[in-house]
C-alpha cells in the first residue's frame, strides 16, 4: 500500500553581484527624476503667474492714467465753457475738447474689459474657484531688483550686474530640467551596473522537513540557476550601454540649450533696463514739462486748442509707452530667473 508522506519546505533566493543594491539605486534615480520634474513645472508656473499678475498690473496702471487724463480733459472743458460763455473762445472748441472726452471715454472702456481679461487669466492660473470675483495687483507697475536665493541682487535698472559666465554657471547648477537630466544618466549607469550583474546566477538556499510512516527526516539544499536558454543576455546590456550614451548626450544638449536662453534672457534685461531709463529719464520728464508749459499757454490765450488736444494725447501715450517699457522690464526679469531656475525674488530699488 502507498505511504502517507508529508513535506514542509521553505526556500529563500539570494541575490548575487549586488542586484538589489543597483534596483535600490535606480528607483532612488527616478525619485530624483520626478521631483525635479516637478520643480521644473513649478519653475514655468513661476513666469505664467508672474506674467500674468504684471499684466494686471500694467492694465490697472493705464486704466489710472486714463482716469488722470479724463480729469484733465474735464478740467480743460470746464476751463473752454467759461471763455465761451465769455464770449472769448469758439462753441466749435468746447464741441471739440468734448468729442475727445468722449473719444477717452471709449478707451477706458476698452482698458476696463482688458483689465477684467488680465484679473481672470490670473485667477485661473493660480486656481481660484471663482474667476470673476475681483481681485488687484498688490505692487505697482515699478521698476524692482531681481535677486537670487541668497539675496545677492543679479538685475537691476542698470541690467544685469553678473558676468554672464556667472550667471551661466548659476543656471547650471540651478536648473530642475537639468537635474532631471543628469538624475536620468545616473539611473541609466546603474542600468548598465545592473545588466552586468544580472548575468551572474542567483543563488537559492532552500531547507524543510519530510516525514512519512518510516521516520521524519530534515532537508536542506542549494541551486544556483543557469541560463540554459538566451545565453547571458548580452543584448540587455549592450541595450543600457546604448540607453546611457543618450541620455549624456541629451544632458549636454540641454546644458547647451540652457546656456543660449540664458544669454538670451540677459540680453532682454540689459535692454529692457535700458529703454526704461530712456522713457523715465527723458522722454517721459520732457513731456511732462512741455505738457505743463502748453496747458499754461492755453490758459493764458498763447496756444491753440489743437496743440493742446494733440498734447493731451502725447501725455497719454507717454504715459501708456512707460507702462509698456516697465511691463516688459519686469517679465525679462521673470524669465531670466526661470533661465537661471530660481524663484523670481524681487526687491524694491
Amino acid at each position: 500500500p502507498a505511504l502517507a508522506q508529508w513535506i514542509a519546505l521553505l526556500g529563500q533566493k539570494i541575490e548575487t553581484a549586488g542586484k538589489r543594491r543597483y534596483r535600490v539605486e535606480a528607483a532612488e534615480a527616478s525619485l530624483q527624476v520626478a521631483r525635479a520634474g516637478i520643480a521644473d513645472v513649478r519653475r514655468t508656473l513661476h513666469v505664467a503667474v508672474g506674467v500674468a499678475y504684471f499684466s494686471l498690473a500694467r492694465s490697472e496702471s493705464e486704466f489710472r492714467a486714463m482716469n488722470v487724463a479724463h480729469d484733465r480733459i474735464g478740467t480743460v472743458i470746464d476751463l473752454v465753457a467759461e471763455r465761451v460763455a465769455e464770449g472769448d473762445a469758439a462753441a466749435t472748441e468746447l464741441l471739440r475738447l468734448q468729442t475727445e472726452q468722449v473719444r477717452l471715454q471709449d478707451d477706458m472702456l476698452q482698458a476696463s474689459l482688458a483689465l477684467g481679461q488680465t484679473q481672470i487669466v490670473l485667477l485661473s492660473l493660480i486656481g481660484a474657484s471663482n474667476v470673476r470675483q475681483p481681485v488687484h495687483a498688490a505692487d505697482s507697475l515699478e521698476v524692482a531688483t531681481l535677486v537670487d536665493p541668497e539675496g545677492i541682487p543679479i538685475a537691476t535698472l542698470d541690467g544685469v550686474l553678473h558676468p554672464m559666465e556667472a550667471v551661466q554657471s548659476a543656471a547650471m547648477r540651478y536648473r530642475p530640467d537639468l537635474q532631471a537630466a543628469a538624475h536620468e544618466v545616473d539611473r541609466a549607469l546603474v542600468n548598465v551596473s545592473l545588466q552586468r550583474a544580472l548575468r551572474i546566477p542567483n543563488l537559492k538556499l532552500a531547507g524543510g522537513y519530510r516525514g512519512d510512516l518510516n521516520g521524519n527526516r530534515l532537508d536542506a539544499g542549494i541551486a544556483v540557476g543557469l541560463p540554459l536558454w538566451g545565453g547571458l543576455d548580452g543584448g540587455g546590456l549592450a541595450h543600457a550601454k546604448a540607453a546611457h550614451e543618450e541620455l549624456v548626450a541629451k544632458l549636454h544638449q540641454i546644458g547647451a540649450s540652457v546656456k543660449t536662453e540664458v544669454s538670451l534672457a540677459v540680453a532682454a534685461v540689459n535692454t529692457a533696463a535700458e529703454r526704461v531709463r530712456l522713457i523715465e529719464q527723458q522722454y517721459l520728464v520732457r513731456v511732462e514739462d512741455l505738457q505743463q508749459r502748453i496747458q499754461t499757454a492755453y490758459t493764458l490765450g498763447e496756444a491753440s486748442l489743437t496743440v493742446l488736444i494733440d498734447l493731451q494725447r502725447n501725455y497719454l501715450k507717454a504715459l501708456q509707452l512707460r507702462d509698456e517699457a516697465v511691463y516688459n522690464y519686469r517679465v525679462s526679469q521673470i524669465t531670466l530667473a526661470a533661465a537661471m531656475g530660481v524663484a523670481p525674488n524681487h526687491q524694491s530699488p
